[in-house]
């Protein structure tokens, strides 16, 4: 098996590597390259991440992370997603040739600017004693504390929930208040997801080398100015792994095949615009809002969904009529950020 690391310009491909290959006992990268792109790759002593302990899966992706920066000096560099196994090289260049017009556009995109991230945390306990002193807050205390027993676990339950949405409301109003004074100096942005209540943001900065300066005064500024209320930090520079994070897999054909019997497809109906007509006249009769509580409707609909997600990325990756595929695998391949 051949583990996945980066994706770079041809060009970069001779020159020499620190011996950073996790996945390979003696940490050497190989390269394969395809046309203008080249991938870097190690044999892989790890068969698969999927069943790994959590301790075990976190101190990879460190070292998975660690590979990849350090691919980054000089020049630009795709990360590839975490845990990414081929079977062997010749599935790689196939990855790089299928993958060219993304990669290039991506390069394009991503240029010689790396990403930033700025995180801010606080301390959640504060907010929620404010907000519990809230004229509207202790009113509904006082109509809990004289329901039955019963009533009252339903109406500190409906509490909770309000207390929550103010919570949020909150915090999402001074997110938006930091991220416009941020990103002015990203050329492009995205929030990342939130671990917990203690986090008030997570945004993800691609930024030109001349901006990188300007971002951490930005940040040191309102740092100052939030005092001990809120808690900066920043992450970087970093690879664009939450804008041009390219993601390789194989789908076996019987999964293939499994999905186009479920969704009703035939070999020579491979369009996305076909898949989701087909999708769409199976959901409305296996939809919970239609079957009710039909265990087994709910469970076909949920069957459903996944071999639409399958098709549809099937379908705008694979010629038109060609589903058979010769029994081969398929592999596809994306770049983007989480989610895209």
């Amino acid at each position: 098996m051949k583990y996945v690391y980066a994706i770079i310009p041809a060009a970069r491909a001779n020159q020499e590597y620190e011996a950073l290959a996790f996945a390979s006992p003696d940490g050497r990268f190989e390269v394969a390259t395809d046309g203008e792109f080249a991938a870097l790759i190690s044999e892989s002593s790890i068969d698969g991440f999927a069943d790994l302990p959590r301790g075990q899966l976190m101190r990879y992706l460190t070292l998975h992370q660690r590979a990849v920066e350090a691919l980054m000096t000089g020049a630009p560099v795709l990360p590839v997603k975490f845990g990414t196994l081929l079977a062997d090289a010749e599935q790689v260049r196939t990855v790089l040739y299928l993958g060219q017009h993304d990669f290039r556009s991506a390069l394009e995109m991503v240029g010689h600017r790396r990403e930033v991230d700025v995180a801010v945390t606080w301390e959640p306990a504060r907010l929620f004693a404010e907000i519990a002193q809230e004229p509207r807050i202790a009113a509904l205390k006082v109509q809990v504390a004289g329901l039955s027993a019963e009533e009252a676990l339903q109406g500190r339950i409906a509490l909770g929930e309000v207390v929550k949405e103010l919570f949020d409301a909150r915090r999402n109003q001074l997110r938006d208040e930091l991220v416009a004074e941020i990103i002015p100096c990203a050329t492009r942005w995205r929030l990342n997801p939130l671990m917990d209540d203690s986090m008030v943001m997570n945004v993800a900065c691609l930024v030109d080398a001349t901006q990188e300066e300007v971002l951490e005064d930005r940040v040191s500024d309102l740092d100052q100015r939030h005092n001990d209320q809120l808690h900066f930090r920043l992450v970087g520079p970093l690879p664009p792994y939450s804008f041009a994070t390219v993601e390789a897999r194989v789908v076996g054909p019987e999964d293939v095949a499994q999905a186009c019997a479920l969704l009703d497809l035939s070999g020579n109906q491979s369009t996305p615009e076909q898949v989701k007509h087909a999708y769409y006249r199976l959901a409305r009769l296996y939809h919970p809002d239609v079957a009710g509580n039909d265990a087994a409707a709910c469970a076909r609909f949920v069957r459903l969904n996944k071999a639409y997600r399958l098709m549809t990325e099937v379908a705008q990756r694979v010629p038109a009529g060609d589903f058979a595929n010769n029994g081969t695998p398929y592999i596809l391949v994306r770049v983007g950020g989480p989610g895209a």
